[in-house]
């Protein structure tokens, strides 16, 4: 199977401090892929490459096998979406202005927006369950509605990649459970979602994939059961963690447990 995006040997430094070492990875359309690490570890540069943002010192990125680099910023704009961590607009704009901004690469910034723009943000926001939120100021609605309205704007845009980082950052339990069920959602509708967090019970929870890294080099790539364990854990953060399997506590049944909590 053809990778959607694909990494090759890619390497970066930020003022001769290099932060990835040679990292290659692939990540398949449909997928959810969480990056852990501890800061520092190169997770949110890895992101800005991906998204075409940093061209890398060495090494390379395809894009359906095609070298990244080589899509006009216009085109790329209209398949990998960013979503950023939860904030708060300078204009109190409206839910369903804030999800019609993902029409802006189909047109310059001052041109107006067409019938069939708007058709397709009411879609967006229909799928993710906005719609009685349209007319409510951005500014004015919860954290993971705002995130959820991010999520919608990069549906309108046409995205089928979306880049996450740390998504979760700033929501209530339940908001960050709410997210992570409609990222989960989508992806069995063929989206992929390559996000970053903090959270291994997140991962365990959502991804398909978890990729480790440490000091800018990949400590593990494989299934959530495989790269979260007590090992992983302790050589990524240095503190010792129980990977427990609870039936039903989430898709595969573990949760991860610090030592001194036990």
């Amino acid at each position: 199977m053809n990778a959607l995006i694909q990494t090759l040997a890619v390497s970066f430094a930020y003022h001769g401090r290099k932060v990835l070492h040679e990292v290659t990875l692939d990540f398949q359309q449909g997928e959810v892929v969480s990056l852990l690490g501890p800061n520092g570890s190169g997770k949110t540069t890895l992101l800005k490459i991906l998204l075409g943002l940093l061209k890398p010192d060495s090494g390379f990125v395809h894009f359906e096998n095609r070298l990244l680099q080589s899509y006009p910023r216009n085109a790329l704009a209209k398949r990998i979406a960013y979503v950023p961590q939860v904030h708060r607009e300078a204009f109190a704009y409206t839910v369903a202005d804030v999800v019609l901004m993902g029409r802006m690469p189909y047109h310059g910034f001052f041109s107006t927006y067409s019938a069939q723009d708007r058709e397709i943000a009411t879609a967006a926001m229909a799928r993710l369950n906005l719609l009685d939120l349209q007319d409510r100021a951005y500014t004015e609605i919860s954290g993971g509605e705002r995130q959820l309205t991010l999520i919608a704007r990069a549906i309108a845009q046409g995205a089928n990649v979306f880049i996450m980082d740390e998504p979760v950052n700033g929501l209530d339990y339940g908001n960050q459970m709410r997210l992570l069920r409609d990222v989960n959602g989508l992806a069995k509708e063929g989206l992929t979602f390559i996000m970053t967090t903090h959270f291994p019970d997140h991962a365990l929870m959502t991804a398909d994939r978890v990729i480790l890294l440490k000091e800018g080099a990949v400590l593990a790539d494989g299934c959530p059961e495989a790269t979260i364990t007590r090992e992983t854990l302790r050589a990524l953060y240095r503190i010792d963690v129980h990977v427990a399997a609870i039936p039903g506590y989430n898709g595969n049944g573990r949760v991860c447990v610090p030592a001194w909590a036990l």
